[in-house]
């Protein structure tokens, strides 16, 4: 009801459902870049062994998995990919200096 209440408020779910459309034709027809994210996700591991004064001796991704192998290891590296999002955070960095 309150969308009916609002100006012009059933022009909004053309746009969206044309977002929808779009999206899964993209997710259904392209390629998923599996390298990019693995890649990504193995790197925030080295990422964070090198700022805990850790030496990574073995670094290896392709698109169907990967793995570090480090020097050290605790609950911060061994989580990282899930609390620091580094493509994300790569974003905003990129958009906040434009």
């Amino acid at each position: 009801m309150v969308l009916r209440a609002s100006e012009k408020a059933d022009t909004i779910w053309v746009a969206t459902l044309s977002g929808v459309a779009c999206w899964l034709v993209i997710y259904l027809l392209l390629p998923k870049p599996m390298w990019v994210y693995v890649f990504g996700h193995e790197f925030t591991h080295a990422l964070w062994t090198w700022l805990f004064g850790g030496k990574v001796k073995k670094f290896k991704t392709s698109s169907k998995g990967g793995h570090v192998i480090v020097t050290k290891n605790n609950f911060i590296i061994a989580l990282a990919p899930y609390f620091f999002p580094l493509y994300a955070l790569l974003v905003i960095v990129v958009s906040a200096g434009t």
